[in-house]
């Protein structure tokens, strides 16, 4: 009795086989599609963006690295103490990360770079530059003066 009455019923609601059929739920299958898509190319997109703010960082960290050892240098201040972290530059380095987080990013990848080692190696750079200078002007000018200072010792010679 239940069995036939139900297949009865069933016949009366014919209306609910168009369901599948209709926009919406057509619709839903092929847009949860799309959005997997979408989000798949969001994180594409997500990762081609940290990639390219991590290639800024790596090159203008290196820039603040040097122009805080120029700056140094200009002034005649020491670079180094007789601790690592109590020097000029490492405490001007400490000063310029409050500005920029970003360098703290790229220091944390690359400690070298504030090592003796490291801080020699640009100091290097900075000499062989103004060893350039000093050649190409006295190349352009043609002739140049060295002028010689001697200090004489307590027996009179220099």
């Amino acid at each position: 009795m239940g069995l036939t009455t139900g297949r009865r019923h069933m016949k009366s609601f014919g209306h609910i086989k168009c369901h599948p059929h209709t926009h919406t739920h057509t619709h839903t299958p092929t847009s949860n599609k799309s959005d997997f898509h979408n989000q798949k190319a969001a994180v594409n997109v997500q990762m081609n963006t940290q990639k390219l703010k991590e290639q800024e960082i790596s090159r203008n960290s290196p820039l603040k690295l040097f122009t805080s050892i120029r700056y140094l240098l200009k002034q005649g201040s020491a670079i180094r103490d007789h601790d690592e972290t109590s020097g000029n530059y490492f405490q001007l380095l400490k000063l310029r990360l409050e500005d920029d987080p970003d360098l703290g990013v790229y220091l944390k990848r690359t400690v070298n770079c504030i090592s003796p080692r490291g801080q020699e190696e640009m100091m290097e750079m900075f000499s062989h530059c103004i060893v350039r200078e000093v050649v190409s002007d006295i190349q352009k000018h043609g002739c140049f003066t060295i002028i010689v200072d001697g200090t004489q010792d307590i027996s009179g010679r220099e």
